[in-house]
């Protein structure tokens, strides 16, 4: 087991109070790729407070981020957990009602239901948040608003809601080499307001995965052949990396592990596009030379 990184993220007052945000560490474990990132976000019921949660995520993935790629990206398995303080919402219901509503739900042990009005069920359903990843419904009761002692007893004044979560994100293709077998409050829990979520998750390592695609000049195989199709792609709002040679905005694709997709070109090939070599100018209308997307353009001519 190797230890990658630890990193942390605040998203509290001004983006720099440390009673919001989160943490993540990233680990080797024979070669696969596992972070955990356990996070508090924004408390509070209603709309404004569901896009600072978003935001707030959205914060840590960018700011924990390395090389340009967040964590979600970067790993052969990804997991997030922790108070991430997403509330139930009862459509059609007023204020008042909507918190006795609530409550007769929980009386009646209609968890379904309140698994359909979960705001982070909604939120991973219209991708605003945490895109590719999944977390289990929640067959008990809501984890808050509890009184400090064992068991459910629940605040008169707030609606009972799921705020305590483990979803997880695999990478492509890796789907079926995790396996959730606990998911479950811990009832017994007295210091808090909040019951927290234990869960355990078998997962298949890639030692233990016979690789089915072989590239690499050294492979002893024929190497497979992947096609790639890309449709309908657009990006909005991309965040600037900074120190990249890359145009800004900018989109880039990298595969896992890296080196499996890859152009073949010879030696004199590669030292052609590192000296610039043969590229003729690009000029704009008025005959005057322009910079390209890849730098500035060579003449194959002298003059």
């Amino acid at each position: 087991v190797e230890v990658l990184s630890v990193k942390a993220e605040n998203t509290g007052i001004a983006s720099v109070g440390a009673n919001k945000g989160g943490i993540v560490a990233s680990l080797s474990v024979n070669g696969t790729r596992l972070s955990f990132c356990t996070a508090h976000l924004e408390a509070h019921e209603g709309k404004v407070h569901y896009s600072h949660r978003i935001s707030n995520l959205e914060e840590i993935l960018t700011g924990t981020a390395e090389r340009g790629y967040d964590f979600s990206v970067s790993s052969h398995f990804a997991f997030v957990c922790g108070d991430l303080n997403f509330r139930t919402v009862l459509s059609d219901v007023s204020k008042e009602d909507h918190r006795i509503k609530g409550h007769e739900l929980v009386s009646s042990q209609e968890w379904e239901a309140l698994n359909d009005a979960d705001e982070l069920h909604y939120a991973l359903k219209v991708k605003d948040c945490l895109n590719g990843f999944q977390t289990l419904p929640c067959d008990f009761p809501p984890t808050f608003k509890v009184e400090r002692q064992r068991g459910y007893v629940y605040k008169e004044n707030r609606t009972p809601s799921y705020t305590d979560r483990i979803l997880w994100k695999c990478a492509d293709r890796l789907n079926d080499h995790v396996k959730p077998f606990v998911y479950e409050p811990i009832e017994e829990f007295s210091t808090s307001d909040h019951k927290p979520i234990r869960g355990a998750f078998e997962i298949k390592l890639n030692k233990t995965v016979k690789p089915s695609l072989q590239t690499g000049h050294r492979s002893k195989t024929k190497a497979g052949k992947l096609h790639l199709f890309f449709n309908e792609l657009r990006c909005v709002d991309l965040a600037p990396r900074g120190g990249m040679p890359q145009p800004d905005p900018y989109i880039s694709f990298v595969s896992n592990p890296t080196g499996l997709v890859r152009k073949h070109r010879t030696k004199w090939k590669r030292l052609k596009d590192k000296m610039r070599v043969g590229r003729l100018q690009k000029s704009d209308k008025d005959g005057h030379i322009v910079r390209t997307s890849r730098g500035w353009t060579r003449t194959s001519k002298k003059k």
